[in-house]
């Protein structure tokens, strides 16, 4: 399992570790870029058939602000040329310039999942399920020529698991961070560590 370490500066910066994938057959570096979604929440969709709009940019630095007891978004894309398999992100704890210190389980990752759903008069495609694991929803493959006519399907009980699960990139996953900043925490930057 490969992964994508995540280094966390809360209520500053939150940086994106480097992740490189190493394929078994030729032993060479899976490329890949990384896009920073900025405003977390905005009224673009991300979908894999269609340009980035213009709210992700190539980057590995998110900025953040947070007061004490407040859940904080941020998001940021992966896009890749080779399929990326299992890849998981994972936060290190958050540690303040006073010595304090935020648990890595402050900060919740889940991936963006795409869904059906009728708005108006037709359905389409949005990414708004968050999910810890990539494989409870499954869309149907998708053509940009017909995007209204496919289905969705869950591949069991709908019930998500605990934490986030490995999930597979073959072209583009959106991942979702919620940063819960303790009530008694001491205000300043923090960083992660692995």
């Amino acid at each position: 399992m490969k992964r994508l370490t995540l280094l966390c500066f809360c209520m500053a910066t939150i940086g994106l570790g480097v992740c490189e994938k190493i394929s078994e057959a030729d032993e060479k570096p899976t490329e890949y870029q990384i896009y920073i979604v900025d405003p977390p929440i905005n009224n673009h969709t991300i979908q894999e058939h269609r340009p980035l709009p213009p709210v992700c940019k190539p980057g590995t630095t998110i900025s953040m602000m947070a007061c004490r007891g407040e859940y904080e978004p941020a998001s940021f894309v992966i896009e890749t040329d080779s399929k990326l398999e299992n890849l998981m992100v994972t936060v290190g704890q958050l540690a303040g310039d006073s010595g304090t210190t935020i648990p890595s389980s402050a900060v919740d990752v889940r991936v963006v999942q795409s869904c059906w759903l009728r708005i108006t008069d037709f359905g389409g495609r949005m990414n708004w399920v968050l999910l810890h694991d990539p494989g409870l929803l499954v869309i149907d493959h998708e053509e940009d020529k017909a995007p209204f006519t496919q289905g969705m399907s869950f591949t069991r009980i709908p019930i998500d698991t605990a934490t986030l699960q490995p999930a597979d990139v073959a072209a583009r996953q959106q991942f979702w961070l919620t940063v819960h900043v303790p009530k008694d925490a001491a205000a300043g930057k923090y960083t992660g560590t692995q």
